[in-house]
């Protein structure tokens, strides 16, 4: 799974300013317990902990701050 820059970005802005190797595990540790709320051509919405993270040909694209 690779987890761009812009995620890597918007993690930092919007969750937390952690080092990049710790935001990098803690994105793939939250992927494999998420929840899939929906996939449209090939895009895929994952949601855990308040985190909603966009996934598209294995690659997370961005996250936001969401309330299921």
């Amino acid at each position: 799974m690779t987890i761009t820059k812009h995620c890597i970005e918007r993690f930092r802005e919007r969750v937390t300013e952690a080092p990049v190797d710790f935001i990098y595990s803690f994105i793939l540790e939250d992927l494999k317990n998420s929840i899939l709320l929906y996939a449209i051509d090939g895009v895929e919405k994952r949601y855990i902990n308040g985190l909603l993270y966009v996934v598209k040909e294995n690659r997370v694209i961005t996250l936001y701050l969401y309330r299921a």
